[in-house]
């Protein structure tokens, strides 16, 4: 009686987890600074503020500081997350939107020729 009464919610969980799992892979570059958190997809012109875990967060500003010499050099990250709407905090408001960061695939101080940033049109 009990597993029919919580069935619906383990679905609900189970779902929700494969989801997660399953959000697309983005490789690009990554800068970190003083208000800066931003993430450009190899050969996009856009830039998007990025939003994650506390974990996270706390994992790309270590790897960024180990593997440059100074704030606001591009890393080269590949990830799994998803771009997505609204505005987090004054800051991203300067960029092209949000770009949500659910795991953490690969951090490299080189970023790959085949990993280019467009100039923005004018």
């Amino acid at each position: 009686m009990i597993a029919r009464r919580f069935a619906p919610l383990i679905v609900f969980a189970l779902v929700a987890a494969c989801t997660h799992e399953l959000s697309p892979t983005a490789r690009g570059r990554y800068v970190f600074g003083g208000e800066v958190r931003s993430f450009q997809p190899c050969g996009d012109a856009n830039e998007y503020w990025v939003v994650t875990s506390d974990s996270n967060r706390i994992r790309l500003r270590t790897l960024h500081g180990q593997l440059t010499s100074r704030p606001y050099q591009a890393i080269y990250i590949e990830v799994r997350g998803a771009w997505t709407d609204g505005v987090a905090g004054e800051f991203s408001r300067a960029y092209d939107g949000l770009f949500r960061i659910d795991t953490i695939l690969k951090v490299s101080a080189e970023i790959p020729s085949s990993c280019s940033a467009p100039a923005k049109p004018e």
